[in-house]
């Protein structure tokens, strides 16, 4: 239609009975005066390019007289419209002349150009006797349109918009009329619309900020005030969900408190839950609380209370036939076999069934003494059963008895069968596993949770006690997946190939597919294990040594770029350069190979570079005499003497730090007596003092203008330099710190102990972000971030570098969009009491 854009002269033809002449007046109106988003104008639409009005738009202005046709002006403004828009009430549907209005537009060929707006009545109602006078869709509109006009008897559908009581109110009506004139998506025109709505009063508060004066301003604070006290009740509710179990719910709670007042740690624990907690790809309704579930090859079988079981594609969530009713009381076992074509079921009052799928048949069926509580597939055709009071049986194909009973104390929470398909394993409710018929133990840790599953290989699905479910490896005890949650409780569960399946007692099955790894193991291979290690400011470059080689590494590929002499401390500039030392003295090799010795007669116990750039490179020292240490400074690219800066008297060194060019120029940091202090490396000048630092520092590091101070007593602090002010609220490591990091930006912080967990902090509140992460077994050299705030690096005492993936931290698009992604994620809204109701992409009510 675009090449024949020029012959249109209107937008639209509206047609209307007389009697709804007051919903015309208001539709055209509206239309003719809406102001359609700047950023949509010009993009491409069905009509060309989208206009900057809907203008004109044509409306007769009464019903036209009695006459046999439409009339000549009538049928070319009907020939000059891109669409008909078509007031539909129980009037209308009377009207001959809208009936004739609508014929006249469809025999066009523009039947997919009618739009509707219902303003009473009801759809569709003339097919049922008693409410056919509630019709409100001309006949022309139910039915299709022959080329000459005529009506034939094939049904259409129309599109239309509803502005009747309790449906979308006028606004969302015109918008929704809106969009289809123009040829764009309904949520996108209302995103828009509600950003200049928002604008528009901003200006509208703006002005009246300048009439009302003081009032306006009162009452201003007042709503600043109520929406700052909702988002702090957000937050913390969010924290509730976080911890209880709910991370879909919990980041939909973050991001409506960063909607209502922007919160870096209410952003990036939102960000965070949505990119680490992941989301089901299909939601399945059962008909009753889902008690157990089975995966097989391309086959979900889930069991109700009511004995029903349902079957689905876990890719697809195409149901696969009807429920099959074979028990007659709760489903409490399942078990696919390889092939997807037997379905075994154990009920509570004992009874067991084996379903052949493509026959809709029973083929074999027992009756056990007690209720059923799991059930397995042998590869070679056979099954096994255990009870309630944790008998094992095994039977063959055709139900005849076989090995067992076997008796697994404490009860059976899964089965499965060893690898030569001979024997039963079952795994107990309180987590071990046992091989029969002896009933040894299988290898690995006993977890004290409650065993939902076990898959076919190894691993484990299990509640972590939080009401969520975690995949584990037996072998390690190390956790292979984050928490999947439900809105109800979990009951059952089931892992296989590359699905995770959960049964509710909200009446649905959850799938999920495996997730990712969190973090990239890359073994650095030193010369030998190092005794300690630093990352440059940009996270670009590692230094780890040993007693025996000082090694410089590339933190994105693992590569060794430099090997130096033994050491006892090293350290990397943001350049490239290179400091190694011992008590004796210390060796900087220069970015271009130039190599400066720093001689001292002192005893070196830290050193630490600075490139502000080429002419003020720098390196710091500090230098132990006699009992008393030293600060001195030592400039790399010249070769001037040396310059004490500072004595620190007798306090032992306990952190040591050195800024890179900015504000402040370049500073160091030190301990004196149990004041932390800020000194200027050119003056040495300063002293200034952090009077509400408690104790000692474990751990020190320069983020732009601002310093975070890791203490002995497990808490960290942000400070800002100028006027050494906190930042937000002290951080509860929990122990003390020894390792500190800031991101590039300034957002994040990480601290960190002499071992693992590392946690996330938000550098300007002091809320923590995410969850804490790490392996407890391995001693922690050094963290730092990228210069991309991308990843958190690690490096641990066995030469092993990991990169945290922290590409979730970017910062999102707009507050709006990060609480439709959360409402995605959970299935779930906030009505107006800020409870939580369902949600679904096509919620008119759906849009922030």
């Amino acid at each position: 239609m675009a090449g024949a854009e020029p012959s249109f002269k209107y937008w639209a033809f509206l047609s209307y009975s007389h009697r709804d002449k007051a919903w015309a007046e208001w539709l055209h109106r509206g239309l003719e005066t809406f102001v359609v988003p700047s950023r949509l104008i010009g993009r491409p639409s069905r009509d060309g390019k989208v206009p900057g009005r809907l203008f004109p738009v044509f409306r007769d202005q009464e019903e036209l007289p009695t006459s046999s046709d439409l009339g000549s002006d009538i049928d070319a403004a009907l020939r000059a419209s891109r669409y008909l828009v078509v007031i539909c009430s129980p009037a209308a549907a009377a009207s001959r002349w809208v009936e004739q209005e609508v014929r006249a537009f469809k025999a066009l060929d523009r039947s997919g150009r009618v739009l509707c707006l219902i303003v009473d009545g009801e759809p569709n109602a003339s097919s049922r006797t008693e409410d056919a006078a509630r019709e409100c869709f001309p006949r022309a509109l139910r039915f299709r349109v022959a080329p000459d006009g005529s009506l034939t008897d094939e049904p259409a559908e129309p599109i239309a918009a509803d502005a009747r009581p309790g449906q979308d109110v006028k606004d969302i009506c015109l918008l929704r009329v809106a969009a289809g004139l123009l040829g764009v998506g309904f949520d996108e025109l209302r995103q828009r619309d509600q950003e200049r709505r928002r604008r528009r009063n901003a200006l509208a508060a703006a002005a009246a900020l300048a009439l009302g004066g003081l009032l306006f301003w009162q009452e201003h604070a007042k709503v600043r005030g109520l929406r700052s006290q909702l988002a702090r009740v957000y937050f913390e509710r969010a924290k509730v969900l976080r911890d209880g179990g709910d991370p879909a719910g919990a980041a939909l709670l973050f991001a409506e408190s960063h909607l209502l007042e922007p919160s870096a740690a209410a952003r990036l624990n939102a960000q965070y839950l949505l990119d680490r907690s992941p989301s089901p790809r299909l939601a399945l309704r059962h008909s009753q609380a889902v008690t157990s579930v089975a995966l097989g090859d391309g086959l979900l079988a889930a069991g109700a209370l009511d004995g029903s079981v349902r079957l689905w594609d876990p890719e697809t969530g195409e149901a696969r036939g009807p429920p099959i009713r074979v028990l007659g009381a709760p489903v409490r076992a399942l078990a696919v076999d390889f092939h997807a074509r037997r379905l075994l079921m154990g009920g509570e009052d004992g009874a067991v069934a084996v379903w052949d799928i493509a026959r809709a048949t029973v083929v074999a069926g027992i009756a056990l003494g007690a209720p059923a509580r799991a059930v397995a597939f042998s590869p070679d055709g056979a099954w096994a059963t255990a009870d309630d009071g944790g008998d094992i049986r095994v039977w063959s194909a055709d139900g005849q008895p076989g090995a067992g009973p076997f008796r697994h104390a404490g009860g059976v929470a899964a089965l499965s069968f060893s690898p030569d398909a001979r024997l039963p394993r079952s795994l107990g409710a309180d987590g071990d596993r046992r091989s029969w018929p002896g009933g040894g133990l299988l290898p690995g840790p006993r977890l004290g949770r409650r065993t939902l599953a076990w898959s076919e290989g190894s691993s484990l699905l299990v509640l972590d006690g939080l009401g969520a479910a975690r995949v584990w490896d037996p072998g390690t005890g190390m956790i292979d997946s984050r928490p999947m949650a439900a809105p109800g409780t979990i009951l059952s569960g089931a892992v296989s190939g590359e699905h995770i399946a959960l049964g509710s007692s909200d009446r649905t099955v959850r799938v999920w597919e495996w997730t990712e790894p969190e973090s990239l193991i890359v073994p650095i291979e030193p010369a030998a294990l190092p005794l300690g290690g630093s990352f440059d400011a940009d996270g670009t470059r590692l230094v780890t040594y040993s007693a025996g080689a000082t090694e410089v590494w590339d933190t994105a590929s693992a590569a060794r770029l430099k090997i130096l002499g033994g050491s006892s401390g090293a350290a990397v500039g943001r350049d490239g350069a290179v400091v190694r030392f011992d008590r004796a003295g210390a060796e900087v090799v220069l970015s271009d190979g130039g190599v400066r010795r720093l001689a001292s007669d002192r005893r070196l116990e830290g050193v630490a570079l600075s490139h502000c750039n080429e002419t003020d490179a720098t390196a710091a020292t500090i230098e132990e005499w006699r009992g008393e240490r030293f600060v001195r400074l030592w400039p790399l690219r010249s070769a001037a003497e040396p310059r004490e800066l500072a004595n620190l008297g007798r306090a032992p060194l306990l952190a040591f730090a050195l800024s890179d060019c900015g504000s402040i120029a370049v500073d160091f940091l030190g301990r004196e007596g149990s004041q932390l202090q800020l000194r200027s490396a050119y003056s040495g000048g300063g002293g200034h003092v952090f009077p509400e630092q408690e104790g000692p520092a474990g751990a020190l590091a320069f983020g732009g203008s601002r310093l975070l101070a890791g203490g002995e007593d497990g808490v960290a602090r942000v400070w800002e330099l100028d006027g050494r002010l906190p930042v937000g609220r002290p951080m509860s490591h929990g122990e003390p710190v020894r390792r500190a990091a800031f991101s590039r930006d300034g957002a994040l912080a990480a601290t960190a102990g002499e071992r693992p967990p590392v946690r996330l902090w938000d550098a300007g509140g002091g809320e923590p972000v995410g969850e804490p992460f790490g392996d407890k077994s391995e001693s922690l050299l050094a963290i730092a971030f990228d210069a991309g705030g991308s990843r958190l690096l690690t490096l641990t005492g066995r030469g092993t570098l990991r990169a945290w993936d922290l590409s979730w931290a970017a910062e999102s698009e707009s507050p709006y969009a990060l609480v439709r992604a959360a409402r995605r994620a959970a299935g779930r809204r906030l009505d107006a009491r800020g409870e939580f109701v369902p949600w679904s992409a096509d919620d008119p009510k759906g849009g922030p």
